[in-house]
């Protein structure tokens, strides 16, 4: 896993640079240079994890379960469940240093550090999704409070100030 992220983020580095520089900057630059920026990106490891971004993980997904506390809509419930189960990893695998999954590789991310935490997921959001929402409401809260608890008040993120 660590070394397909760390392929894509010298990927993503390089295509960004020849949205700058233009294609034939990059290719002059060669493959070699994808392969050589991963090596470095794997061995300076994960960056810490600031309070900002773990607040900014708590908050959203505080915020998507009080969205799941008031829903009646079995329509709007699969809307709020998906990204409630998506979001659920976020302060898990901060807290625990490790890296951000997705797709497929959300379950093979959480495996390690939390071990049952995808299993249990998925068999409750599956339960939410028929109307028991309990279960999955008690484990959002169980996965915040791991991480120092749910973000309800005094949330606020500003945008850079603007000079003249």
């Amino acid at each position: 896993m660590r070394s397909r992220t760390v392929v894509g983020a010298a990927l993503r580095s390089s295509q960004a640079y020849e949205r700058r520089k233009g294609p034939r900057a990059l290719l002059q630059r060669g493959p070699e240079h994808i392969a050589e920026k991963a090596k470095r990106l794997a061995g300076a490891g994960l960056p810490l994890v600031t309070d900002t971004v773990l607040e900014d993980a708590r908050y959203a997904l505080t915020d998507l379960l009080d969205d799941f506390a008031v829903c009646t809509d079995t329509r709007e419930r699969l809307f709020i469940v998906a990204p409630l189960v998506r979001r659920s990893r976020e302060p898990a695998l901060l807290t625990h240093g490790t890296w951000l999954g997705g797709g497929k590789w959300l379950a093979r991310c959480l495996e390690p550090v939390a071990p049952d935490l995808a299993a249990r997921l998925e068999e409750t959001a599956q339960a939410a999704l028929r109307g028991a929402s309990e279960g999955l409401t008690s484990l959002v809260t169980e996965v915040l409070d791991a991480a120092h608890g749910p973000v309800w008040e005094g949330y606020r993120r500003s945008g850079p100030l603007k000079t003249a």
